[in-house]
């Protein structure tokens, strides 16, 4: 009785955009360079930094990788910077960032190159991972996740309850306020760490 009593006084409902409002399993939509590296060596850069992983995004990745027949880039010492992506060293022995404006931001790489793609894939909902070589920017991948089922539905259940959704997650503001808009949510909590 207490525990009901208790969800009666509820007012707010969190939602984690990964795995609940979204189905979990990202796609590698596009991929793109900036220089001297093409769009498969990006691909391979990518995926020598998630070889070792198991997440989804890691998955998604390692998965395009084989569908184009592309070796991961042989990558040593990967550190993993929870939230922001990683930092590792090239098989060319050059410094290998792969991850958010965030991570970049903190290694000291410049981003304008790319600003106003990177705020397109954003705005489509797409989750944009950068890639620098060297300490400059070289590539991007752009990952789509689906919506899950019955995700909107569920949304629309709580607002007709009088429940406020909340969107908490470690994507951009411009991918949240996408993903928000498709399912009704309004309340957006962007770049959360885990």
């Amino acid at each position: 009785a207490e525990a009901l009593d208790r969800a009666g006084r509820v007012s707010t409902a969190a939602f984690c955009a990964r795995g609940t409002l979204l189905l979990g399993e990202p796609e590698v939509a596009g991929i793109e360079a900036f220089a001297s590296v093409d769009a498969d060596g990006v691909l391979a850069l990518v995926a020598g930094t998630e070889s070792g992983a198991s997440h989804p995004t890691a998955v998604a990745i390692q998965r395009a990788a084989r569908a184009r027949g592309i070796r991961p880039d042989g990558v040593r010492s990967p550190m993993v910077q929870p939230g922001l992506g990683v930092t590792a060293v090239a098989a060319s022995g050059q410094t290998l960032v792969v991850g958010s404006r965030g991570l970049m931001l903190r290694e000291h790489i410049s981003v304008a190159l790319a600003e106003s793609r990177i705020t397109d894939l954003e705005a489509m909902g797409r989750t944009v991972l950068l890639v620098a070589l060297g300490g400059r920017l070289v590539g991007l991948l752009g990952l789509q996740d689906g919506l899950r089922p019955g995700a909107r539905a569920a949304v629309q259940h709580l607002l007709d309850a009088g429940l406020e959704p909340v969107l908490l997650s470690g994507d951009t503001r411009e991918t949240c306020e996408a993903l928000g808009r498709a399912v009704d949510i309004d309340n957006i909590r962007p770049e959360v760490l885990p």
